[in-house]
């Protein structure tokens, strides 16, 4: 005796089952009739069947196989027979049940029985599953062919109405009848249902030929939901008015006439026809909403290959003016407004996708709320004026955002979108000065596969604060040959003077032939290696006791007087500029201290240049404040010693022999001129310094804030380095070329664009100091590199 039915099959080797009636099945249908029984006396009855069957009756299961339907067209057969002998009987019966509501009665209980036993056997379930798909697919199939049929009869309706009024005097026809409108059968499938009340009543009109829908004559992009009435004579029917949304349609043939063509090598450009309007309507994600993105369908004659106009096929085809008006990013699922994606690019502090999906949150709930109270002020006055209270319906619920995660990864499909571009701009960027130094906190941010794979990052700058390059490696030495070679190799294809001068923070000079640094950069045969001045003395605080010592600050300034000195013109202005500042004011008597002690550091920096004051005066000078610094005069009230007499005196001998590397060049000009300043009457220049890779340790500071969080994988890191090295040259060029206010853009392709079209139309150039970037010539910019053993 069993309880799990065997099922008949199509063959002995196939997994199909068969539905249709076996013959016994066909003799035995409509054979009993009678009046359902309680659950028990069926259990009862079944129990009783199994026991003298030779069964176990505690085994439920096998109970639940044999008792007996009360219900159908097999009444009187038990459960178990009932899936062998007609599954397709069984399947239809299983679906009609499992949708009624339980009730206490015999029949129902027959019922949750039958269910009972058939769920728990799996060819059931999935056989019941496929039942459902099928049914619903039916169903649908039948709403479509009857609007189908409404739409029809309401034409000819109208048709015949019209006719009709054909017949009257022209006077008497006055008003015109058009036949109704409907939307695109796939679009309903698409769009909810309070977009479709108004998208097909202000997009679409009826074909008086054959009443299906076609798009208006007077097409544009954005298409706006009309505004709900100011003043409501009746209750609001539903809230649906107060919560719609934009659309936005991109047809670039039908709109603009452009030639668009088949990407298909096979087709030889052939002419791209218009197919309809596409069946599926994106959901864009905005700043502070959401709208729709309809697209038309275009056809190749020729291949029969169909491109919705939103393709990257389609985009690439466009020129700047119309690709620009497209508005968003398409991924699978979501879609997301360039807006949005601005928001992510700016890399700083703070500046992650969970802080902007929270500001998405604000944003979208601030908008539905405002929608949500303008509703309930429209229903408000009518719970006062009418007699019976009208039921009003509830809004719909606020849209779900996309998860941090999915902003993620559309920030670094953008990214690699705009690679190339990316990588165009960085690499056009050049310098007479370089400046070359190394940090290690961006690289314990590399996460997943990456993670531990780089120790080092190093970066090159030029004389403006820009970075030529920035590279991830597994250690500071052989393995930036590469890197060298690389921009060698980009100053040579750009055709660029080589650099004079390069500031690094270790490898200046050595005893047995060139520096490591010179033979890195052997092509550069005029190059000039110095070392760091800021790394030079900050070698000397090594040989300090402690950095809290009272005298600390006293001797690095005085160390910081021995290697420069003020350019006596530059300071002679700005005492005179600073002198006619306090004469304006009308301080009384201005003595040399007076304006010694109001001029500012930040004032020197900015208008007065300095210069090393050469190796013989360095040296003594250097040697005469370590031996005063070493001696009594190097202690404080306590008698604390600043200087490790030791350790002081071994670095100075080491160090030494640096004095020449940290000298100026005599060639190479090391002040930019930014622009003047006019103070006291005086009018000042204001320079900006080339000298040392100062300006590379800043440029690390910002670094590890272009990674937000505290870990990135590989993919995301070299999106979030790239975009960072875009904007921070920009940012830096836009700080050293003065005059007027530029544009605060960062998009090279839609600046190019802009230029070209400025010279074609007012005959000039849009930014002047604009330099076109070339094109990417396959540089590495963001790699890790493992030192060979």
């Amino acid at each position: 005796m069993y309880a799990y039915p065997h099922f008949r099959r199509q063959s002995a080797e196939s997994v199909r089952l068969l539905m249709a009636p076996s013959e016994e099945a066909k003799r035995l249908e409509n054979a009993e009739s009678g009046v359902a029984k309680h659950k028990e006396e069926v259990l009862s009855e079944a129990s009783t069947f199994v026991i003298n069957n030779g069964g176990d009756p505690t085994d439920q299961f096998l109970v639940l196989a044999h008792c007996k339907l009360h219900f159908g067209m097999y009444r009187g057969q038990r459960f178990r027979w009932l899936l062998e002998n007609s599954l397709g009987y069984a399947l239809y019966l299983l679906h009609s049940i499992s949708n009624e509501t339980v009730q206490a009665n015999p029949l129902s209980e027959n019922k949750q029985l039958f269910i009972q036993y058939t769920f728990q056997i799996r060819e059931m379930m999935e056989e019941l599953e496929k039942f459902t798909k099928k049914q619903k697919l039916q169903a649908k199939a039948l709403e479509k062919n009857a609007k189908h049929l409404a739409r029809r009869q309401r034409f000819l309706t109208a048709t015949v109405h019209l006719e009709a009024r054909a017949s009257t005097p022209p006077a008497a026809s006055l008003v015109s009848h058009q036949p109704p409108v409907e939307l695109p059968s796939h679009w309903e499938d698409q769009l909810p249902p309070f977009q479709q009340e108004w998208i097909r009543q202000t997009l679409f009109k009826a074909n008086p030929q054959t009443g299906k829908p076609e798009l208006v004559p007077q097409l544009k992009l954005w298409w706006h939901p009309p505004q709900p009435p100011l003043i409501h004579t009746q209750p609001p029917a539903s809230p649906n008015h107060f919560f719609c949304r934009p659309l936005f349609l991109w047809m670039p043939q039908k709109m603009w006439l452009l030639p668009l063509v088949c990407v298909r090598p096979s087709c030889g450009k052939h002419r791209l026809t218009s197919a309809g309007l596409y069946r599926i309507v994106r959901k864009v994600l905005d700043i502070d909403g959401w709208y729709d993105l309809a697209t038309e369908y275009l056809e190749c004659k020729r291949c029969s290959k169909k491109y919705p106009a939103w393709s990257e096929d389609i985009l690439e085809q466009l020129d700047m003016g119309h690709r620009s008006q497209f508005p968003a990013l398409l991924t699978y699922r979501y879609s997301c407004d360039i807006r949005v994606l601005r928001m992510m690019r700016e890399r700083t502090m703070g500046n992650s996708v969970t802080q902007l999906y929270k500001k998405l949150q604000e944003q979208h709930s601030e908008a539905w709320m405002q929608c949500v109270l303008q509703y309930l002020t429209a229903c408000e006055p009518f719970t006062r004026s009418c007699a019976v209270r009208p039921v009003f319906a509830e809004p719909p619920l606020l849209p779900a955002l996309p998860k941090p995660k999915w902003l993620l990864a559309i920030y670094a499909r953008d990214v690699l979108e705009r690679l190339n571009e990316v990588k165009a701009k960085i690499t056009s960027t050049f310098g007479s000065v370089l400046k070359m130094d190394s940090t290690k906190k961006i690289t314990k941010k590399l996460a997943g596969a990456a993670a531990g794979t780089a120790a080092w990052c190093t970066s090159v700058g030029n004389e403006h604060g820009q970075v030529l390059v920035s590279v991830l490696t597994a250690s500071e030495g052989h393995a930036l040959d590469l890197m060298a070679a690389g921009l060698m190799r980009r100053y040579r294809e750009a055709r660029e003077a080589p650099p004079k001068i390069m500031y690094v923070d270790r490898d200046c000079c050595s005893q047995h032939g060139p520096c490591r640094v010179k033979a890195m950069f052997a092509e550069w045969d005029g190059l000039q290696v110095r070392l760091d001045i800021w790394h030079f003395m900050r070698r000397f605080a090594a040989g300090v006791t402690t950095e809290a010592h009272p005298l600390y600050n006293m001797f690095m300034a005085r160390l910081s007087t021995c290697i420069f000195e003020w350019d006596a013109e530059d300071v002679a202005a700005l005492r005179r500029a600073k002198e006619g500042e306090l004469a304006a004011k009308r301080i009384g008597h201005i003595s040399e201290e007076v304006v010694k002690t109001r001029i500012t550091r930040r004032e020197l920096a900015l208008h007065c240049r300095r210069r090393t004051r050469g190796v013989a005066e360095t040296t003594r000078m250097i040697a005469a404040l370590i031996h005063l610094f070493d001696s009594a005069g190097g202690k404080d009230t306590l008698g604390v010693p600043l200087l490790d007499h030791e350790r002081i005196q071994q670095i100075w001998k080491e160090q030494e022999k640096h004095i020449s590397c940290i000298q100026d060049p005599e060639d190479v000009p090391l002040y930019i001129k930014t622009g003047t300043l006019k103070k006291g009457g005086v009018e000042l220049c204001c320079y900006r310094c080339a000298r040392g890779s100062t300006s590379l340790e800043s440029f690390h500071l910002h670094l590890n804030r272009f990674i937000p969080g505290t870990s990135a994988s590989d993919a995301h890191f070299q999106a979030y380095l790239l975009e960072g090295l875009m904007r921070w040259n920009d940012d830096r060029m836009e700080d050293t070329v003065k005059g007027a206010p530029s544009l605060h853009c960062y998009g090279s392709a839609l600046k190019e664009a802009v230029d070209q079209l400025s010279q074609t139309v007012l005959g000039r150039s849009w930014d002047e100091r604009y330099p076109i970037p070339g094109a990417y010539t396959g540089k590495k910019l963001s790699l890790i590199q493992h030192e060979e053993e």
